[in-house]
């Protein structure tokens, strides 16, 4: 009578004992993943978005186009994928940069490594200069100052019209402290366009704003115009004729033969704007998020992007243009450092860079 085992058969409750083996082994394995999946699972506390911009005066309210730089509020949270809920692409990174470029209401969305999201609702308008509506000042320029300042000069700007308060701001850096007088100063670090703005009276509906071009400042003599040779033809003659048959006649005044001497204008070659080699790496992170192209870079490399060297890694030559192309609207990139060297002239001949690819070590 069968009870289930028997030292023949090398069987229990039915089952080879290679079976029961196989069964054991494979649970055992299950148990050890297990384990060390609820072992390493990562846990994450929850955490908010800081939002850092020129606002409407309301909460989470910015403008159209302008710059908004959002990160965690707190440190733990890492790795994190941005999403701005206007159809553009994420990114990747503990920090972001964003600009809508719409009037509206959108969804920040943040997703740390570990699963936690985090979100805020931010507001977009569209931002209006308002015209002075009484008439004995419409004749003031509510803001006046210089359009083109160079970069490192201390420029001040003033209000002729009078108010109760001023609020003085660059829209577009955020960096500027708000200053609260008639007379604003600044000092711009790098070339470009900058928007100044003026409240005036806290009040939404007197908002001024000033457009203005920092210029980079160049030493004198730093970089010279290359002088293009200009082609003189020599002056041309008109051959005696030796076989004429009617004699001109003795008093006809000789002809006029010698050909009044014209110059090939000489060709305008385009400035050259210097700018800090931190300047380079703004310009290239832009690159790497599909946001410019290689030729926004002619305007500072005497010898263009085609022709200026770049040494990648300290290792890696290429040129301003394959770099760039290799780099464009690759969001694995990250630009770590940019240095320059120049010549005499402080043009550019070598870009050095220094870049990783992110999930390597």
């Amino acid at each position: 009578m069968s009870n289930g085992y028997s030292i023949f058969t090398r069987a229990r409750m039915g089952l080879d004992i290679k079976v029961w083996l196989t069964m054991l082994v494979v649970a055992v394995i299950c148990a050890t993943v297990f384990g060390f999946k609820v072992f390493n699972k990562n846990h994450c506390a929850p955490f908010g978005i800081l939002i850092k911009g020129f606002t409407t005066g309301k909460s989470n309210s910015y403008y159209v186009s302008e710059t908004i730089t959002l990160s965690p509020d707190k440190s733990n949270a890492r790795e994190i994928v941005w999403d701005f809920g206007d159809g553009t692409t994420q990114i990747e990174g503990d920090s972001a940069k964003h600009s809508f470029l719409r009037e509206g209401t959108y969804n920040i969305t943040a997703t740390a490594y570990g699963g936690c999201i985090a979100s805020e609702i931010v507001t977009i308008a569209q931002l209006n200069t308002q015209q002075i509506n009484t008439a004995p000042l419409m004749m003031l320029d509510p803001i006046s100052g210089p359009d083109t300042p160079h970069t490192g000069e201390s420029v001040k700007y003033y209000s002729a019209v009078k108010a109760n308060s001023y609020e003085w701001t660059v829209v577009n850096s955020p960096n500027f402290s708000t200053q609260k007088d008639s007379l604003a100063t600044y000092k711009f670090l790098i070339g470009g366009t900058q928007y100044i703005q003026l409240k005036l009276d806290n009040d939404p509906k007197k908002i001024y704003r000033k457009t203005i071009n920092v210029l980079q400042k160049v030493n004198k003599g730093s970089y010279i115009i290359p002088v293009v040779p200009v082609y003189i033809p020599p002056s041309v003659k008109i051959p005696e004729n030796t076989t004429t048959v009617n004699k001109e006649p003795a008093n006809k005044e000789p002809a006029n033969t010698n050909i009044p001497v014209t110059s090939t204008p000489a060709v305008k070659t385009p400035k050259i704007y210097f700018i800090p080699d931190q300047e380079f790496q703004s310009m290239l992170e832009l690159v790497v998020q599909g946001k410019q192209d290689v030729q926004s870079f002619n305007q500072f490399l005497c010898s263009g992007t085609d022709a200026t060297k770049l040494l990648a890694n300290g290792k890696e030559w290429s040129t301003v243009t394959q770099f760039c192309q290799t780099i464009r609207g690759n969001k694995k990139i990250i630009i770590k450092s940019v240095s320059s060297k120049r010549d005499d002239k402080k043009c550019v001949t070598i870009l050095y860079v220094e870049y990783k690819k992110k999930g390597l070590f």
